[in-house]
């Protein structure tokens, strides 16, 4: 009896971190899906003109505004858009989430993915623009890291998160 007490004490724990494997190992595929079908089926002619313009023209509003109006695709803009200027990574990252807070997460790991070396700039800016999913937001962006870069990237990533100070009613600086 002790025995099984032992066991199932043990469960638990272990329940709980492959419960967390599975829901990154989930949001990876969710972040990579797009890309791949995005070879199958490119982007309306029109939202591949506006997202060319943005780009070109170094504007992540606009691109945040095209993800806002099209939050199916808002990944795949958000990818193509980061790879083509990975110097704006985290401003068209927190644009995009600010134009489309229910999928915040989803377009920080997407920018995270195409854009490494950015992913504590990334998760910063979208938690500042979306403070609800400030908790997913840092899955995502770990999630989505190579497996060798996870544990350093991770506690940037968190500790950026964590220092970010979050505006208040009562102070108003």
């Amino acid at each position: 009896m002790v025995g099984l007490r032992a066991i199932f004490a043990a469960g638990r724990d272990m329940v709980g971190r492959v419960a967390t494997v599975l829901r990154i190992a989930s949001l990876a595929c969710l972040v990579s899906a797009p890309s791949v079908l995005a070879a199958d089926r490119p982007l309306p002619a029109s939202v591949e003109r506006a997202l060319d313009r943005a780009i070109d023209g170094g504007d992540p509003e606009a691109i945040g505004q095209l993800v806002g109006g099209n939050p199916m695709i808002g990944v795949e803009i958000v990818v193509i858009a980061v790879t083509k200027r990975p110097d704006l990574a985290a401003r068209i990252a927190a644009a995009a989430a600010g134009n489309a807070p229910e999928i915040a997460p989803q377009l920080a790991g997407a920018a995270a993915v195409a854009s490494p070396t950015s992913a504590a700039q990334i998760a910063t800016a979208v938690s500042v623009v979306v403070p609800a999913a400030r908790p997913a937001v840092a899955d995502a962006v770990v999630g989505t890291l190579p497996p060798d870069d996870r544990m350093t990237a991770g506690m940037r990533v968190h500790s950026a998160i964590g220092a970010v100070r979050m505006p208040s009613l009562e102070d108003p600086r």
